[in-house]
């Protein structure tokens, strides 16, 4: 996931900075790089950046998570408050975060000693479902070249209040679950799972804890999620092609009739499904042929497609919108390299 020609570098104010340089040679000014400022480290974080009309708008970008490792954000519906997870700079253990929007610094959530990850927003945004090792495993780091393997060390579907109060295990016993995501009624959990000896959908009652199999073949089902109106949940997969492609999966809630509306030819792989608030149009994480990753809009009447352009980031994922589409949260590489404006005489 490294990117070493463009980069941002931490701060709030810096980051601005850098996306407004790299905008500004996008449109034809020299740029030369100088001596980094700190050792030179592969990175991630989380930003927030205003949108019109699909577009970023790089002055108003603002990193939200603190100096380390951080993916994966997303918005509650209010649209006021981000979670997000990973790694500070020189601690041990992958844990929860949460940053308000109204200014206040980033929280951590989970301090577990473990790898507790992929936090979803219940509905109402009082709770937050994660996965964590916590008691089942002394991992402690988690390897994303891994993510996508079977067998791995055994972690559990947890719930948790927004403050990081009342945790609760939703999920036991020796098993890969993870991703979870909530039906609209509040009342089930589906996540990932390995328990079929595949890495196949599942979904656990809130209130009694029954498990059932949501998917059932052979291949890859991860990252679901519902649509705000019930009747679709999303996912990417491989259950439709030979080559283990991944690709975007709708299916109808809760009888399962799925279609794969992205088409072939269009993308190398699609991770990362959001749906947007009109329950037509979904947010994908993708790559092509020419674009390493980025993020794309995809109407499921027309099928067309739309990239989300940020200018001046060549690499960016993991989104999430809010209700007017009007704020982006997303994760990027960053590196300590800084990257100044040379004029042009």
């Amino acid at each position: 996931m490294s990117n070493s020609g463009n980069a941002f570098f931490e701060g709030s104010r810096s980051t601005v900075i850098a996306l407004i340089l790299l905008a500004r040679q996008e449109a034809g000014a020299e740029t030369i790089q100088v001596q980094s400022v700190n050792e030179k480290v592969e990175a991630r974080a989380v930003y927030k950046i205003q949108i019109k009309g699909r577009v970023g708008l790089p002055e108003t970008a603002e990193m939200l998570s603190p100096e380390g490792f951080f993916l994966q954000p997303m918005l509650n519906s209010r649209g006021d408050s981000v979670v997000y997870w990973g790694k500070k700079k020189g601690e041990t253990g992958f844990n929860i975060w949460r940053t308000d929007l109204d200014g206040k610094m980033p929280v951590k959530l989970t301090d577990m000693q473990a790898v507790s990850g992929q936090p979803f927003w219940t509905s109402d945004g009082k709770n937050i479902l994660f996965f964590s090792t916590f008691g089942m495993s002394p991992e402690t780091e988690w390897n994303a070249s891994e993510q996508f393997k079977i067998k791995r060390s055994p972690r559990n579907i947890w719930i948790m209040g927004k403050d990081g109060k009342d945790r609760r295990k939703l999920t036991d016993g020796p098993h890969v679950d993870e991703r979870p995501c909530i039906t609209p009624d509040g009342k089930s959990v589906v996540f990932v799972s390995n328990r079929s000896g595949h890495l196949n959908l599942w979904s656990v009652s809130m209130d009694t804890g029954s498990l059932k199999q949501v998917t059932k073949h052979n291949g890859l089902d991860y990252r679901p999620v519902f649509s705000p109106d019930g009747k679709y949940l999303a996912f990417f997969t491989t259950s439709n092609n030979k080559v283990r492609r991944h690709d975007l999966c709708i299916m109808t809630w809760p009888d399962g009739e799925a279609s794969f509306p992205a088409g072939p030819g269009v993308f190398k792989w699609i991770h990362g499904p959001f749906w947007l608030a009109d329950s037509k149009s979904i947010l994908i994480h993708a790559g092509t042929t020419k674009i390493k990753s980025s993020l794309w809009i995809l109407d499921l009447g027309d099928k067309h497609t739309e990239q989300l352009v940020l200018p001046g980031i060549p690499f960016y994922g993991h989104g999430s919108l809010n209700a007017d589409e009007s704020l982006l949260v997303f994760d990027s590489p960053i590196s300590a390299e800084l990257i100044i404006e040379k004029e042009k005489k």
